[in-house]
């Protein structure tokens, strides 16, 4: 008789602020070759969260966060060729989110 193999539960949702930590878990392990003191704090993703709550998703495995992503929204000028993340992102902390803004940028 064969056993059958066991579906795991995904589920992707908005973030909440409890999430966080689990947050800057999943992003260590997703770019292990990053120096330490190159990694997102706690405090990055809190003020990502607090600049825009609903640009904010995760994916998680049997409860488990297995990946995230974040957005904000800016105003981009057509007259410009291009922006650097930290232009766009004010360093990654969204300070630049302008929710009237023209252009939904996916930042990680």
């Amino acid at each position: 008789m064969k056993s059958r193999k066991r579906t795991p539960r995904i589920v992707v949702r908005a973030w909440r602020e409890e999430d966080i930590p689990g947050i800057v878990e999943c992003h260590r392990a997703a770019y292990p070759e990053y120096p330490k003191n190159a990694y997102y704090t706690e405090r990055y993703y809190d003020m990502q969260f607090a600049a825009f709550p609903e640009g904010q998703y995760l994916a998680e495995v049997d409860g488990v966060i297995a990946g995230y992503a974040t957005s904000l929204i800016v105003q981009l000028d057509d007259d410009a060729h291009w922006y650097t993340y930290e232009e766009i992102t004010g360093g990654g902390t969204f300070s630049t989110h302008d929710p009237s803004g023209d252009t939904l940028y996916g930042a990680d």
